[in-house]
C-alpha cells in the first residue's frame, strides 16, 4: 500500500510539473487573470446546469461526511492515472472524459463517496456503454448519455456531477 501511495505521489508530481508547462495548464492556472466575457458566460451556463441537477451528489457528500481533502485526493489520483497530452482540442477532451470515466468504473472501490461508489458499481456496464454515445463533455452531455444508457435519472445526475466536479 505504501508503494502505491509513493507511486501515486511520484506520478502526480511529474504530471503536475508537465501540466504546468503546457498550454492547458496556463488556462487552468490563470484564475487570477481577468476572465473574458465569453468564458464567464460559459462558466455561468455550466454552473446553472449544475444547479438544475437534483443535487444528489451534494446530499451524499454531506450525509457521508466526505471531506474536501478526500475528494481532492481522489481527483488527483484519477488525473494521475489518465494520460495527458500537450494538445487540447474538443476531441481530446472528449477522449479524456471517456478514459477517465472508464478508469473510474474499473476502480470504483477508490471512490470516497459511498453513494457514488455503489451507483458506479451497480451501473458500471451502463456507464461504460453511455461513454460510447457521449457527444459532449459537459455535465448535460454526460447525464444525458447515462440516462439514455439506462441509468436512472437520480444516479445519472449524481454520477455526472461527480465526474464534472472531481474528475474533469
Amino acid at each position: 500500500m505504501n508503494a502505491k501511495k509513493a507511486l501515486t505521489v511520484a506520478l502526480s508530481s511529474s504530471l503536475l510539473l508537465g501540466a504546468l508547462a503546457s498550454p492547458a495548464a496556463a488556462s487552468q492556472t490563470a484564475a487570477s487573470a481577468p476572465v473574458p466575457a465569453s468564458e464567464t458566460t460559459q462558466q455561468d451556463q455550466a454552473q446553472n446546469t449544475l444547479i438544475v441537477s437534483n443535487n444528489e451528489l451534494a446530499k451524499a457528500i454531506k450525509e457521508e461526511k466526505v471531506s474536501k481533502k478526500e475528494l481532492a485526493q481522489y481527483s488527483l489520483y484519477v488525473k494521475t492515472q489518465v494520460k495527458e497530452t500537450g494538445e487540447v482540442t474538443p476531441e481530446w477532451k472528449l477522449a479524456a472524459v471517456k478514459k477517465a470515466v472508464k478508469f473510474m468504473v474499473d476502480h470504483a472501490d477508490t471512490i470516497p463517496i459511498k453513494s457514488v461508489r455503489d451507483a458506479v458499481k451497480k451501473y458500471g456496464t451502463k456507464i461504460n456503454n453511455a461513454m460510447d454515445t457521449l457527444e459532449t463533455y459537459s455535465w448535460w452531455g454526460i447525464a444525458n448519455a447515462l440516462t439514455k444508457a439506462g441509468v436512472p435519472d437520480k444516479y445519472a445526475d449524481m454520477i455526472a456531477d461527480f465526474i464534472v466536479k472531481y474528475i474533469l
